[in-house]
C-alpha cells in the first residue's frame, strides 16, 4: 500500500473516532490565580489530560480563559473543576456546551451555573 493511501486511511479513522464520541463538550472557564506562567500552564494541561475523556486543553490569552474539550460519556465538568481545585485554583465556569451545537445549554457545576467555586 502506498503512503498516500495509508495516510488517508489513518486520517479517516481518526476522524471517525472523534465524530463517534456521542457527547463531545467544551467547558470554558477562568481560574484564580490566572494561569500565566508557562510552567503553570504546562502543569494544568498535564493534570487535565490525565482525566480519561479529556481530548484537548487550550488557553485563550486575549480572554484569559481555558477551554477543555471532553467526552461527556467518560468524564464531566465536575471532574475537570475538581482537578483544577486540587491544583489550588479557584474556578469560574463560563460555559459548558455541546460541540455539535445540538444542545447549546449551560450546565451547572456544584449547582451554580457560571458561579465562582472555592477550592
Amino acid at each position: 500500500m502506498n503512503w498516500k493511501k495509508m495516510i488517508a486511511i489513518v486520517a479517516v479513522v481518526l476522524g471517525c473516532v472523534t465524530l463517534c464520541a456521542k457527547q463531545l463538550r467544551v467547558i470554558t472557564l477562568n481560574t484564580t490565580p490566572e494561569v500565566a506562567r508557562s510552567e503553570d500552564e504546562a502543569a494544568v494541561r498535564k493534570g487535565l489530560r490525565e482525566i480519561e475523556g479529556v481530548r484537548r486543553v487550550s488557553k485563550d490569552e486575549a480572554n484569559k480563559v481555558i477551554s477543555v474539550t471532553y467526552d461527556a460519556e467518560k468524564t464531566d465538568s465536575v471532574m475537570i473543576v475538581k482537578t483544577l481545585r486540587n491544583m489550588h485554583y479557584q474556578v469560574d465556569v463560563r460555559s459548558d456546551v455541546d460541540v455539535k451545537g445540538l444542545k447549546r445549554e449551560k450546565r451547572t457545576v456544584d449547582g451554580m451555573s457560571g458561579a465562582s467555586s472555592q477550592m
